[in-house]
């Protein structure tokens, strides 16, 4: 009877271990069909994010080159002014804006020695 009875254990043991088993497996795929499911998912924001980037860089690009003409012709006009009067006499053109090529984690705009970059007004002129 006792060995009945442990023979009757083992068999219980060894279900018991084939259902781990499975449900391992079980897990493990479920976590590969995740993990593809993730994959797959961040693929695809890779995508916008790229276009996104794309779309800003041309956004940006516009608006500089309005900046910069608007910088143009507002030095052009400053300087009409100032000459006509006879105020001044500029040996050399005024330089055109150099755009800074890195940006701040808050948005501000930093040169190539890391200090903050300004534009002087031609009002303070």
């Amino acid at each position: 009877m006792d060995q009945r009875h442990q023979s009757a254990i083992n068999v219980l043991r060894e279900q018991q271990a084939r259902q781990l088993r499975q449900k391992a497996m079980k897990q493990e795929a479920e976590t590969m069909a995740l993990i593809e499911k993730h994959e797959a998912g961040r693929e695809e924001l890779d995508k916008v994010l790229e276009g996104e980037e794309v779309e800003m860089d041309m956004w940006m690009e516009e608006r500089r080159r309005k900046m910069s003409e608007r910088w143009r012709l507002a030095t052009e006009i400053w300087k009409k002014g100032r000459v006509d009067v006879g105020a001044i006499r500029l040996p050399h053109p005024i330089a055109a804006i150099e755009w800074p090529e890195e940006v701040a984690e808050h948005g501000e705009v930093r040169d190539g020695s890391g200090s903050a970059a300004g534009v002087q007004v031609l009002a303070d002129l």
